[in-house]
């Protein structure tokens, strides 16, 4: 793994504290299959944390804004 990148593990709930949605990925495919349905709450990131912890940075879930 990249030195580079930070870790899922120190990123997913200081992001989910700030109003953000993160969801852990290798590369860019999630490892949690079922992340477009899943809410994504405070049980789940603090999980992911554990579970994923080397993994490379998290993905942000945006349903706030619209893509064109």
């Amino acid at each position: 793994m990249n030195s580079n990148y930070e870790r899922y593990g120190a990123l997913g709930f200081p992001l989910f504290k700030n109003n953000y949605q993160p969801i852990p990925v290798k590369g860019k495919v999630p490892i949690v299959k079922e992340w477009p349905t899943r809410p994504i709450t405070a049980e789940a990131v603090k999980g992911w944390s554990e579970a994923y912890q080397n993994w490379h940075s998290p993905n942000i879930v945006d349903t706030f804004h619209n893509a064109i």
